[in-house]
């Protein structure tokens, strides 16, 4: 069977083309893993699993080597003194340090503090630490083992770092084996929010963290969620550390399910920051699910170029109207050279009959960049809202979730989790070094795929969100220079200009609001869509030279 499945796809036309791209665009081992799983017909969560076996490895030697240089530079000594508290339910000190180096060792003042039967701790028995005199305060929850080398690399990282709390990856030990790697995102309190994925283990400054502690003391019992979360909300910065710090000992991965208190913990954090969010349990044990609530301050116009195609615009602003429910925003309909006579009728009739909705010509070549620089120029609204026009709207709600991210102070850009007709991801965020330069992450995932680490379920921060469907402040674009329209005309420009709003020290966050774009699917399994580059491309050449620094 798989012998008929590998030589029907090397009999398809479109196959030569397909593995010619990515012969020049991507690295070989993502070739085998997509070659393997369309010849097995395995389902895509394998894809995970073949990853692992292919990449992980090399991520351990790279590591091993890392290790040994570290270890050179600390022959003359131990660097500092590291209070280590220990959170579990039984004292496993010799097993959690067991593959430390000696010197590794020397800088250790271990502590345990047992856990109630829920998994909880007494932050009675914590505060009694707030007087240790130590360099760092390495907190550790669990069942687990701290890797060879694990100390050497926080404090050297430390050490070159401005940040006062530091979290890195870690894996899992079955029979032996490192299994199921976990590798983590950058610290993102919009992430944390729905569930805890630093994980178990966390090294503060110690000052800091008695503060925090002095704070928590008139809680009894907390849960590990709960305490992270108090202690780094207003903790800035937080650096992660992309070393597999700690092996933990459950066979596989999962949360802890979360305990009664932690809706409210998370609720009063919510209300410290001026936030208001609907919170809710998911079938994901140890995962929120959240739905932010939208002040409806700000004024939004919904911004869609067009040319022609009737029956994509037709679709695209019924189900505006039948899904929108917030009540400040109108609607600009760009045309760009439009000769249908049906769009000309529709979009005269439209603007005709709805006060909230505007026709702007704006004639020339497809510029995509152009025609959104001169509707947002032409707007008076608070936000803009960049919509493609084959997009189409499927639940209400979706604007004021959108809304309420941007309402935050530190969100410049806010984009939406948009779907193929096939209910499956088109886009959930970009992230740089895909293919050479930019892409979507999670592309082909089902709808429901909670995806890696449950990063699908969430909101949170990316370099990058798609401008098929993205929301920023006006007064942002417009300060910022509006979208390239020389480098990048048609794409790249919504990356280039998110890349920019981070410049500024705001985020682009992925929403929860979702839409089906109606882009076409012929790309093959982990191929970048259409608007992120062709390796010849010049658009792609100005993006990497532009952004070289970040693509390393």
């Amino acid at each position: 069977m798989a012998l008929i499945r590998l030589l029907v796809l090397l009999l398809k036309p479109s196959s030569y083309k397909t593995l010619w791209h990515a012969l020049r665009t991507e690295p070989w081992r993502l070739i085998l893993i997509n070659l393997v799983l369309r010849v097995s017909g395995k389902e895509r969560s394998s894809r995970i699993e073949i990853a692992e076996k292919l990449y992980y490895p090399k991520l351990l030697r790279q590591e091993r080597r890392q290790r040994n240089k570290r270890l050179k530079s600390w022959m003359g000594g131990a660097r500092c003194k590291i209070t280590l508290l220990h959170l579990s339910n039984q004292d496993t000190r010799d097993e959690l340090l067991s593959l430390l180096h000696p010197l590794e060792l020397q800088c250790l003042d271990y502590q345990w503090i047992g856990l109630q039967q829920d998994g909880s701790f007494s932050m009675r028995d914590l505060s009694r630490f707030k007087h240790a005199e130590t360099d760092w305060l390495l907190i550790v929850y669990g069942q687990v083992v701290l890797s060879k080398g694990a100390v050497m690399c926080l404090l050297d990282t430390m050490s070159a770092s401005s940040a006062n709390a530091m979290y890195g990856n870690h894996d899992h030990l079955v029979d032996g084996k490192r299994r199921y790697p976990q590798l983590k995102p950058p610290w993102d309190i919009y992430h944390y929010r729905h569930q805890n994925y630093i994980g178990k283990l966390l090294l503060v400054d110690p000052q800091i963290a008695f503060q925090q502690i002095k704070a928590m003391e008139h809680l009894d019992t907390i849960s590990l969620y709960s305490f992270w979360l108090c202690m780094l909300q207003d903790l800035s910065p937080v650096a992660h550390l992309q070393d597999v710090l700690y092996h933990d000992l459950h066979p596989v991965p999962a949360l802890d399910a979360h305990r009664g208190d932690d809706r409210g913990h998370l609720l009063e954090h919510l209300r410290h920051h001026k936030l208001s969010a609907t919170v809710y349990d998911t079938n994901v044990p140890g995962l929120f699910g959240m739905r932010y609530e939208s002040k409806r301050s700000l004024t939004v116009e919904i911004i869609i170029p067009y040319r022609d195609a009737p029956e994509l615009l037709e679709t695209c602003v019924s189900t505006l109207l039948s899904y929108t429910e917030y009540p400040h925003f109108r609607v600009c309909l760009c045309d760009n050279d439009s000769t249908d006579p049906l769009v000309i009728s529709y979009v005269r009739e439209l603007c005709g009959q709805r006060e909230n909705f505007r026709y702007l010509k704006v004639p020339g070549e497809f510029n995509y960049s152009r025609i959104n620089n001169v509707a947002v120029m032409s707007s008076d609204a608070d936000a803009v809202l960049l919509l493609n026009n084959d997009t189409e709207i499927i639940e209400s709600g979706w604007l004021d979730q959108m809304v309420a991210l941007l309402e935050c102070e530190d969100i410049g850009a806010v984009g939406a989790k948009l779907l193929y007709p096939d209910r499956t991801i088109q886009h959930a965020g970009v992230i740089l070094g895909i293919g050479n330069g930019a892409g979507h992450v999670f592309l082909g995932y089902p709808e429901d795929d909670p995806g890696y680490m449950n990063r699908l379920l969430c909101h949170q921060q990316y370099p990058a969100v798609t401008g098929a469907c993205l929301l920023t402040l006006r007064e942002l674009f417009i300060s910022l220079g509006g979208l390239d329209e020389q480098r990048f005309p048609i794409d790249f420009n919504d990356v280039d200009y998110c890349l920019r709003v981070g410049g500024k020290g705001l985020k682009s966050c992925l929403s929860q609001a979702k839409a089906i774009h109606h882009e076409s699917k012929s790309r093959g399994v982990g191929k970048i869509p259409d608007q992120h580059f062709s390796i010849n491309s010049f658009r792609e050449r100005a993006f990497i030279g532009l952004y070289r620094q970040l693509l390393r």
